[in-house]
């Protein structure tokens, strides 16, 4: 079931043909077609796009069809474009969650891309589900990477708290200037 709290908005450069909504759905709008010589004109429908997941980045993408130009675009970029601000150079998409099937918009902001490398960790070969949590005999280890180098948090005795540490370095490191 949707929610009734979705909010719709046009993206920009693609005004009255495609919309993104807050909950990070990409939609095309009702328009007329360009018929062929020997035809007549018609409406196209409206609908919801279902995106595909491209393999190399696992991002989601939809392809955009506008003044007969095709263009595939992810869907985090146009629902930020059309949220917070188109992008411009040295900014970077960040998803919030490290989900990058997640495209809500609370889930995404504006890095920059120094700022945006500090998200990026090898997946955790553990049976912990947490990034950045090891299993430790004992406890669980805490660490994460900051220029290239790891930085150990401490032992916990949850993962909860493990992770609770990693996040609180992650959001700190992120106030820091680049």
């Amino acid at each position: 079931m949707l929610s009734t709290d979705e909010i719709w908005k046009p993206i920009p450069g693609y005004e009255g043909c495609y919309e993104a909504s807050n909950l990070g759905r990409i939609r095309s709008l009702e328009r007329l077609a360009r018929p062929s010589p020997n035809r007549s004109n018609f409406t196209v429908p409206g609908k919801v796009l279902k995106p595909g997941i491209t393999r190399s980045t696992g991002y989601l993408s939809v392809v955009l069809r506008f003044d007969g130009e095709s263009k595939m675009r992810t869907v985090h970029s146009l629902v930020c474009e059309a949220f917070i601000a188109p992008r411009t150079g040295g900014r970077y998409v960040d998803h919030i969650n490290g989900d990058r099937t997640d495209n809500r918009l609370k889930n995404l902001r504006y890095l920059s891309q120094s700022q945006n490398m500090l998200n990026i960790t090898k997946p955790v070969r553990s049976k912990v589900g947490a990034r950045g949590v090891y299993k430790n005999g004992s406890g669980y280890n805490a660490q994460i990477k900051h220029n290239g180098k790891a930085l150990c948090l401490g032992t916990f005795r949850t993962v909860e708290m493990a992770s609770k540490a990693v996040e609180r370095m992650r959001d700190h490191l992120l106030t820091l200037k680049p």
